[in-house]
């Protein structure tokens, strides 16, 4: 099978990182993989081929509305000089556009597109932005029809686009792959007994899908509770200056931390009691699973792969998304109830964390490959 994939990501040029390590791995179960790489002619990127047949192409374009064309062009030439058998889309959007393209001017092709962020379904994300309104139409209506295959990586997601494509549309669901290496050599740490203070961690970008007012609201009146609740942000993004203020208007300055971001998660997650996300939606979430390999309690809303792999008192709490009550209970809950933490945790260790959807990289690569037929 020759593949040809379309995405964003640049930081595969850099042979260390672990993303190119798994695209690399899933090349080797293949004739050929290309994957095509929408970037900026100023970041000097040039085209990288390994031993296992897995090229990277920079589209090096003059700016990011020329990607989409140059993409176009490049892919053609593949299909073309190849005879390429699948092409798989890293979203139903740019590059969304950039498939269906390629599949007008080749419709012996196949057109797998992936859909990793569940966001088609969530109302949120659709409200965020008027430009996400278009996206959505453009999915639902031209793309997603037009797709051989559609790749999810949660349950939530598949049952969703089955809801208005039908049972017959060929729909893969492949769980995001981490890459364990960090947490599981850090595992396995002395019994986790909550200090003078119960901290809560959360890591993440400050942009309205993560709904930080939903969490320092909720915080706030778990603390005016608990006095001896303490919550440390590490991130970073457009939202910082407001998410500060935020803060401040709450009286929070003196029981919430704000840091730049951390490279080393592990040693923040040993640090803390109990992992918090309050996200509108999520494709996967994987810092759940990367705090189950922690043996970190969570407290989180009902998205990615919750009741798919966390559940709710089992790995941590549960609640609704955007329920500030709920919210607030969970957290009080959480860090007060001394025999439910302690049940948590010991749940935690008793997890077969080999087991875990994702975090097997070879098995990812079998997998990948069943996905393109």
């Amino acid at each position: 099978m020759k593949v040809l994939g379309i995405g964003y990501g640049r930081h595969l040029f850099d042979q260390n990182n672990f993303e190119f390590y798994r695209l690399n791995r899933c090349a080797e179960e293949v004739e050929s993989f290309d994957q095509i790489i929408f970037a900026n002619k100023n970041a000097g990127l040039k085209t990288v081929t390994t031993e296992n047949n897995f090229i990277l192409h920079p589209t090096n374009s003059i700016n990011k509305f020329l990607m989409i064309f140059d993409a176009v062009r490049i892919g053609s030439q593949l299909i073309e000089e190849k005879k390429i058998d699948v092409i798989s889309t890293q979203d139903v959007f740019e590059t969304g556009v950039v498939g269906v393209i390629l599949k007008l001017k080749y419709p012996h092709v196949r057109l797998q597109v992936q859909e990793h962020g569940d966001v088609l379904s969530s109302v949120h994300w659709r409200r965020e932005k008027m430009s996400n309104r278009f996206r959505y139409l453009f999915a639902r209506f031209l793309l997603l029809p037009r797709a051989d295959i559609i790749r999810v990586v949660s349950d939530r997601t598949q049952t969703f686009l089955y809801s208005f494509l039908g049972e017959q549309k060929n729909i893969k669901k492949l769980p995001v792959v981490i890459d364990t290496t960090e947490f599981v050599k850090e595992s396995g740490r002395v019994d986790r007994v909550p200090s003078e203070n119960f901290v809560l961690l959360t890591a993440a970008r400050y942009v309205p899908q993560k709904n930080f007012t939903l969490m320092l609201k909720a915080f706030a009146r778990a603390q005016a509770q608990i006095p001896n609740l303490r919550l440390r942000i590490f991130g970073d993004g457009p939202e910082k200056k407001n998410i500060k203020h935020l803060i401040h208007s709450l009286h929070l300055s003196d029981v919430v931390e704000m840091n730049d971001w951390t490279n080393n998660l592990v040693g923040e997650m040993q640090r803390a009691d109990a992992y918090l996300l309050t996200s509108n939606y999520e494709g996967w979430a994987r810092v759940l699973i990367e705090s189950v390999l922690q043996e970190l309690p969570v407290v989180t809303t009902d998205v990615g792969c919750v009741n798919e792999v966390i559940k709710d008192m089992e790995h941590g709490l549960v609640v609704p998304v955007g329920d500030c009550q709920k919210l607030t209970e969970a957290i009080q809950k959480i860090a007060s109830d001394v025999s439910l933490y302690t049940t948590i945790v010991h749940y935690l260790k008793t997890v077969e964390k080999s087991k875990i959807p994702g975090t097997d990289v070879d098995a990812y690569a079998e997998q990948w490959v069943q996905t393109l037929r």
